[in-house]
């Protein structure tokens, strides 16, 4: 009696814990206020349906996604998979800070409303320096620093800068806009007036001395095409010497008004961009070497031609084909892209780490962190560090209920040759944790997350299902069509009767009113068959059949003989088939569904979906608690 007590309490503690907070039962399925209320108002925005509306439309939904899960749609591989996909992408801006990434984008956008011209003189730092490189980089830059309180930069940079392009540029990269650089260099660049040089300014390759030469508004885009005469530095001079007579000529036939294009096609030494007749495409900032750059922004105006000029790949001529400026939006779009595999997203994984940090009560072990640490050092080879570290069960980190010990860490990411890089393997596995608990709960923690992938799970699921008992029987189904049809033949009356049949054309009266009188009294399917073998026996036909339905209207024999004054036929003595005649007759019903064929699917479809959730109502009891329904808005 007493256990029969306890399981009542049970039911009817549970049945009160969904009535409280669930609108319905599909079957046994819940379906919570908020899961319908989430729906009700994305999809019902302009109250095209009451909620009492509404909630039958979502009810016969929720029959189908019950029914798709009874079969195990939601259990394959590749409903697995494609799920999984999509909240891969959906979960990215929740695993983001996404205000700082917001904050890097609307500065990289005002950036890019201005170029700069600027030189540098590179002192580079290996990637495993010791402080002993670092310092003798930094003691280089001021030297450098130094010697331009009196010598030119170009000088300074040629002798002693490490960029491997100084000898070519003499330290000046030309214009430059934002994401063209690493963020250091960029953000030191547009935060200096012209005509001033730098301080050393640390980037993750070295430091740099930086002068700025000119500052202007944003240039923006273009599309040019060029014809290219190729040089190398093999070539003797007097080789070298012939491929500028022949710019010169290239150029002279240009001013006498032969086709760039045409030219481009025959003589450029660009085989890529020759065929296109020299177009390059669109390009901005940084996509072309300098000198070439340089001088196809120079050009003003459209169709403008440039003079011959030199680059590291030979001589071009530059036709100016088109110039645009991105709109804002387009702009932005195009650095969110690009920021995603920028340097500066290291910044915004950090500053999310240290929300995580603070949302989730972190806590560092330090005496177990120096511990751990110190083991590793005395540690001389790999199965030694691993014992060792199976000893140690000192919690490393906690946050909310996770607890990570010494060995949980030392068995995921240290072995002997990395124990040096004993700090970043640590705050990078803390970020993974972190990062990972997030990922797990992001249902939990954001309705709008946990309602976006019930949305397309379901949709997924909605989506096998109803083509396989909908859309692919109601397309595929002969006889199904074939008797809907039948039954529901005066649905489809036309608005107006249509002509079905023939359009007969003869090249002469004699074969016409001979066919005429053949095909009076003849079966309309046979004609064509009986034309073909009887009268288009000649290579040019006699006659020319034109089979279809026609609405008044749409030709103008049908509407002079079907729809007209009923002559017998027409005269057309411009035409290749002057003679023109019809068979067949005005209807004002199709004959078979195939001549309203798109429509009867579509129909089909809707009655094969209504019978089909009649069938779903009476497998799965529907339960509304009215209650928690009186609660909707």
């Amino acid at each position: 009696m007493r256990k029969f007590v306890v399981v009542l309490f049970f039911v009817t503690f549970l049945q009160g814990i969904l009535a409280s907070d669930t609108l319905m039962l599909v079957g046994k399925t819940p379906v919570s206020v908020s899961e319908f209320e989430y729906v009700y108002k994305k999809n019902n925005a302009e109250n095209v349906n009451t909620i009492d509306e509404y909630l039958t439309l979502y009810e016969n939904f929720k029959f189908k996604v019950v029914e798709a899960e009874s079969r195990g749609l939601d259990k394959t591989e590749t409903f697995r998979q494609e799920l999984l996909g999509y909240r891969e992408q959906l979960k990215r801006t929740y695993l983001t800070d996404m205000q700082k990434f917001n904050s890097f984008v609307e500065e990289a956008y005002q950036r890019s409303l201005e170029d700069i011209d600027v030189s540098h003189i590179l002192f580079q730092i290996p990637q495993d320096a010791t402080a002993d490189d670092t310092l003798q980089a930094y003691s280089r830059a001021l030297q450098a620093k130094k010697r331009l309180e009196t010598e030119s930069f170009e000088t300074v940079a040629r002798e002693m800068s490490d960029d491997v392009s100084v000898s070519r540029n003499g330290g000046r990269l030309g214009y430059i806009t934002s994401m063209m650089t690493i963020y250091p260099f960029e953000t030191a660049v547009y935060n200096m007036s012209v005509g001033v040089v730098s301080n050393p300014i640390r980037t993750q390759i070295g430091y740099h001395i930086i002068y700025v030469h000119n500052r202007r508004p944003a240039v923006g885009e273009i599309r040019v095409k060029h014809i290219l005469k190729s040089i190398n530095q093999r070539m003797s001079e007097s080789a070298k010497n012939q491929v500028k007579q022949e710019v010169d000529s290239l150029v002279a036939l240009l001013q006498q008004g032969f086709d760039f294009e045409e030219l481009a096609k025959t003589t450029s030494d660009d085989k890529y961009s020759a065929v296109n007749g020299g177009d390059l495409s669109w390009f901005g900032l940084g996509r072309m070497v300098p000198e070439f750059e340089m001088a196809a922004f120079a050009l003003k105006n459209v169709g403008d031609i440039s003079e011959p000029v030199l680059s590291p790949f030979g001589w071009h001529i530059i036709k100016l084909e088109e110039k645009r400026v991105l709109t804002k939006e387009a702009k932005k779009k195009k650095i969110e892209s690009r920021l995603q595999r920028d340097f500066r997203m290291l910044d915004v994984k950090k500053s999310f780490v240290e929300k995580l940090k603070n949302d989730y009560a972190f806590k560092l072990n330090q005496v177990a962190v120096d511990d751990l640490n110190k083991m590793l050092m005395e540690c001389e080879t790999d199965s030694i560090l691993r014992v060792k570290s199976s000893l140690l069960n000192d919690v490393l980190f906690s946050f909310a209920e996770e607890k990570v010990s010494q060995k949980d860490f030392v068995l995921q990411n240290i072995t002997f040759p990395n124990k040096h890089l004993f700090q970043e393997l640590l705050q990078d596995y803390i970020a993974t944790r972190l990062i990972n608990y997030e990922d797990s709960r992001l249902e939990d923690k954001y309705p709008d997350f946990r309602n976006l992938m019930r949305e397309y799970r379901e949709g997924m699921l909605l989506f096998e299902l109803s083509k396989h008992e909908v859309w692919d029987k109601a397309t595929n189904d002969t006889l199904g069509l074939e008797n809907y049809f039948a039954k529901n033949r005066d649905k489809y009356k036309y608005e107006t009767p249509l002509f079905k049949g023939y359009i007969i054309a003869c090249r002469d009266k004699k074969v016409a009113k001979q066919i005429q009188k053949i095909v009076k009294n003849a079966n309309p399917d046979s004609i064509s068959s009986y034309i073909n073998r009887r009268i288009n026996l000649d290579a040019i036909p006699l006659v020319n059949l034109e089979k279809g339905v026609w609405e008044k209207g749409v030709n103008s024999v049908v509407d002079c003989l079907a729809f007209g004054k009923k002559q017998q036929m027409i005269e057309d003595k411009k035409a290749e088939y002057p003679f023109v005649f019809l068979k067949g007759e005005l209807q004002e019903f199709p004959e078979r569904y195939q001549d309203v064929r798109g429509l009867i699917i579509s129909d089909y479809q809707e009655y094969i979906e209504k019978e089909w959730v009649k069938r779903l109502r009476e497998k799965y009891p529907i339960q509304i608690f009215e209650d928690v329904k009186k609660t909707l808005h």
